[in-house]
């Protein structure tokens, strides 16, 4: 038999796509699992769409986020490895019996693709393994932005501590840096799930906003945690990075509100001075969003 995966989900008002969620998990028709809701006293009828469902391990009460709600569903856990799903994500097909193949090396933790769907366009995320590919955030291909892409021992979490319940944007960051500081994370070619960015969530607000507001709120107070760790020719790397990152956000930036007004020639002049700033990033988008057209239909 395969090894337990305990799936915790981090719930509240979900009542639109709770029973999805579930559902998406029991095809996955992986033999060993269990799943653990925990839902933050939702009023919308989410706790009798959970009632119907015996397999679920779930307790609803107030918590004080996702981060805490993670945190509480941990502590529940009894799985040889463990995955946190998002109500409003999904594991790909076959996705747990395609990752199981690389238990038998007994990993800490694995770390798979994910697809990344915002705004009509889908891309494929490959992230880093290693700390200092983390670091570098801005690049598409840094850390990987949603924990449906990965699973591990519970001593992993247990040993950094769990989600910072006082980091409400940015927890997947600095969790995933504290591991790779501390264990060794097993890079597999395996496409787990799907990470919808969609409009009045947590995460679409933050990338709304003008690049620096965005960094200050977000990346700055967590990249400051490990910044220390990277070497000195990498801090050199990072500064310069970062510097032209924002610059790069900020005429793409321009660009978009450039056309919500209706100007397009404002909007093909950032382009272009965007395309200048960073013509490599731009190619590696189009590329990405291209040769992920394919997904579309799979998503």
């Amino acid at each position: 038999m395969n090894k337990k995966i305990s799936i915790i989900t981090p719930s509240y008002q979900s009542v639109d796509v709770i029973e999805s969620c579930i559902q998406n998990v029991l095809d996955q028709d992986y033999e060993n699992f269990e799943h653990i809701i925990m839902d933050g006293a939702s009023k919308d009828g989410t706790v009798e769409i959970l009632k119907k469902y015996k397999h679920l391990k779930w307790i609803s009460e107030p918590d004080q986020g996702q981060s805490d709600a993670m945190n509480k569903g941990f502590e529940l856990a009894t799985g040889n490895y463990i995955l946190y799903l998002n109500t409003d994500d999904r594991l790909l097909p076959g996705a747990l019996n395609s990752v199981s193949k690389y238990f038998k090396t007994d990993p800490f933790f694995i770390l798979g693709d994910v697809l990344v769907q915002m705004d009509g366009f889908v891309r494929r995320q490959t992230p880093s393994s290693s700390f200092r590919g983390m670091m570098f955030w801005w690049n598409f291909d840094s850390y990987c932005f949603n924990p449906v892409g990965y699973l591990y021992k519970p001593e992993v979490q247990r040993a950094v501590g769990g989600m910072n319940g006082k980091n409400h944007y940015d927890m997947d960051f600095e969790f995933l840096c504290s591991v790779a500081l501390k264990f060794p994370i097993l890079k597999v070619p395996v496409l787990m799930g799907t990470f919808e960015v969609r409009p009045q969530t947590k995460t679409y607000s933050v990338i709304e906003l003008p690049p620096k507001e965005r960094y200050k709120k977000v990346k700055e107070p967590s990249s400051k945690l490990f910044y220390s760790n990277l070497s000195a020719v990498d801090r050199l790397l990072y500064q310069f990075g970062l510097f032209k990152s924002l610059l790069f956000d900020q005429m793409r930036f321009y660009m978009k509100e450039s056309f919500k007004k209706g100007s397009r020639i404002s909007a093909l002049f950032f382009f272009g001075l965007a395309f200048l700033i960073s013509p490599f990033r731009m190619f590696m988008t189009a590329l990405s969003i291209f040769s992920s057209r394919r997904y579309i239909r799979r998503s």
